[in-house]
């Protein structure tokens, strides 16, 4: 469904490597640029929005260093959960939290604020529109539309009753923190083990080459099936799992 957004962002990330690094013959900094990607991925598919990190070349607007400032506020939090809802799930440690000590997770929900208000603000004004002057248009602005987040707005329109209020909230936090961060994580281990392997490499160009994948992007329906694709991406994540998980 939200294929055709997926491949403009493989675009940029396309143009950018060639006329940043590879027309130059200089190295890559995966990590960084994996990360960008991921997040600009997100930001297409659950906001109809890339975060413009791969056109700048950079973070842009601090969500990658609040995610794992995040991360590393909480996760001590979460082995000692006695503790955790005794000094930051009551009023007075709630309050020491946010008066005394930054919070990255208020900045993620700050950000997130943001783009469910200016969601609501587009499409409360597109139903006001009265110009329906094409079909072609009207499907575009459909598709545009039908991101993550608009999903999210209109289930709780539909059944407020089996929602909270807060529920995209919670599903939006979800998508920035685990859908951006853990994707970038695991290509960037995918990546690596591929490159220190290059018999592995091969091997599993062989397989792409073997399935005539379509180019410059190949097609999900056709990679989801390729077996040793699957496996590299498996045992990255049994190697090194975006949330920590013990190792089988």
């Amino acid at each position: 469904m939200h294929e055709p957004q997926v491949d403009e962002v493989l675009a940029v990330l396309q143009e950018q490597l060639e006329s940043r690094y590879i027309s130059r013959g200089q190295v890559v900094e995966l990590v960084s640029w994996m990360g960008y990607f991921a997040f600009d991925v997100m930001g297409a598919i659950a906001f109809s929005k890339r975060h413009g990190c791969l056109d700048q070349g950079k973070e842009v607007g601090g969500m990658i260093r609040d995610i794992r400032d995040f991360v590393k506020v909480a996760a001590p939090w979460t082995q000692v959960p006695q503790l955790d809802a005794l000094l930051r799930k009551t009023r007075i440690g709630d309050w020491i939290q946010r008066h005394f000590f930054r919070s990255p997770s208020l900045d993620l929900l700050g950000v997130v604020d943001k783009l469910i208000t200016d969601k609501k603000a587009y499409l409360e004004a597109k139903q006001r529109q009265d110009d329906t002057s094409s079909t072609n248009t009207d499907s575009k602005v459909a598709q545009h539309d039908k991101d993550f987040l608009t999903h999210y707005l209109e289930i709780q329109q539909r059944a407020p009753e089996k929602s909270f209020p807060w529920a995209p909230t919670a599903w939006v936090f979800s998508n920035i923190t685990g859908g951006s961060d853990s994707i970038g994580s695991l290509t960037c281990t995918t990546m690596f083990h591929l490159l220190v392997n290059p018999n592995i490499f091969q091997r599993l160009q062989a397989e792409l080459d073997s399935a005539q994948v379509s180019r410059p992007f190949p097609e999900y329906s056709v990679i989801r099936s390729l077996p040793f694709l699957s496996a590299c991406v498996l045992e990255a994540i049994r190697m090194r799992p975006p949330v920590s998980l013990p190792r089988m």
